[in-house]
C-alpha cells in the first residue's frame, strides 16, 4: 500500500490515493486514461509521436504472443512470434 509522501516527487504524480489504500488497478487505470487524454489534448499525432500508453498495435502484438504461447503448449514446441 503506497503512501505518496514516501515517494520521490516524480513518482507522486502517478499515485492518486492516500496511504493505506490498495495500489494497482485504480492508479493504473487513471494513469492510462490521463496519458491517453493528455495525448489527445496536446494534439499529438500517433504516426509521429510515440504514445506513452498501450495502442491497438501493442494489443495486437500481445495477442500474437498469447496465441503463440497456446500453440506452443498444444504442439509442445517453440513458436516464433512475428511482428
Amino acid at each position: 500500500m503506497a503512501d505518496p509522501s514516501l515517494f520521490l516527487e516524480e513518482a507522486r504524480t502517478s499515485i492518486h490515493h492516500p496511504g493505506g489504500h490498495t495500489e494497482g488497478w485504480p492508479d493504473s487505470l487513471k494513469n492510462m486514461m490521463l496519458q491517453y487524454y493528455t495525448f489527445i489534448r496536446d494534439r499529438k499525432d500517433p504516426r509521429k509521436d510515440r504514445p506513452n500508453f498501450a495502442t491497438f498495435e501493442d494489443g495486437h502484438l500481445s495477442m500474437r504472443i498469447t496465441d503463440a504461447i497456446l500453440q506452443s503448449h498444444e504442439e509442445e514446441r517453440w513458436i516464433r512470434v512475428t511482428t
